[in-house]
Parts: structure tokens; sequence; C-alpha cells
């Protein structure tokens, strides 16, 4: 950690990490200080620092995008492909595969998207579940249209909705 005295020759070099893009955090770890002295220093010596400019991404998108990027976020997916994925997927009021609206806000009475799940809560849905969270590969269905899919093959449920009607009677 250089000395008083010597973090105003240290200044050129700071100017130029920051020039190259390199984070207040990085610059504090290379002189082993904490990024809000590196933060002092240039302050002291009259250095502009970058403004912590807090880009909301979802400020022109509806609430349920909130949604969407909880639960992105709770799976582990990172900023730039959770960004891409906010961008690239339109969110359905209505299940796809079952028709009945959706409600993104969660339990009436509970704090809104964070409360238990009902059948007309939304659902990520990976197509293909060996692949990842990409746009070609998730979907927005029901979480009653998910818990019927889980792990069914097509011809499963197609078998399934026969012996059903065979049963039961056609339901409409």
């Amino acid at each position: 950690m250089p000395l008083q005295s010597t973090w105003e020759a240290e200044i050129p070099a700071i100017i130029h990490m920051m020039e190259e893009g390199i984070c207040l955090d990085a610059i504090g770890a290379n002189y082993g200080v904490s990024r809000q002295r590196i933060y002092q220093v240039l302050t002291k010596y009259g250095v502009e620092t970058p403004a912590r400019k807090k880009k909301n991404f979802l400020k022109d998108k509806p609430p349920k995008y909130y949604w969407l990027d909880r639960m992105l976020r709770s799976k582990g997916i990172e900023n730039g492909q959770r960004r891409r994925l906010l961008n690239d997927l339109e969110l359905p009021d209505h299940c796809p595969a079952l028709g009945i609206e959706l409600n993104y806000g969660g339990v009436a009475g509970s704090k809104p998207g964070w409360g238990g799940r009902t059948d007309n809560s939304p659902s990520i849905d990976r197509i293909d579940s060996s692949k990842g969270y990409e746009p070609d590969n998730i979907q927005i269905i029901s979480w009653r249209a998910n818990r019927i899919k889980n792990d069914s093959t097509p011809e499963e449920l197609r078998l399934l909705a026969d012996y059903m009607e065979k049963k039961v009677g056609k339901t409409t």
C-alpha cells in the first residue's frame, strides 16, 4: 500500500486502469486497499470517478418481468444471460398449454410474487431438460401444466388422456 505521499505518483496508473474498464474494487485489490480508499484518493486529487449508474433494464417492462427476474436469479442465471432472457422472452398472460390466466403476483395476502404456488402461478419450463436456460429452450406455463408435464413424454400424456377419456368420458 503506497504511503500518503506516493498516492499522487500512482494517480496516472489508476486513471489508466479506470480507462481500461477496471473497476475500483479491482484497483483497490491491486493496491491492497478497499474500493472506498481508492475513491478517497481520487477525490483528494480531483480525479473524477466513474458515476455509479444503476441500469434498471426492467423499468419499461410490465411487473410480471420482475417475477421472471427473481426466478432467473434464484436459478443462478448470470446477469448477461438474465438480461438477454428478459429482453427476448415475451411473458404470456395465459398458460399456453391450459389456457388459464397466469397470476404473476402470488397468493393473495402474501408479499407480491413470493407467496406459495397455485395452479395458475407462472412457471419456467425448460423444453429440453438436458439443455440450459436459453430463449429457445424455455417457456412460461402454469404451475399446473408444469406439474402435469413434469417428466412425462408426449406419448405418455396421450395414453393417459385416452385412458381418462374412456374411464371418465369427455370433460368439457
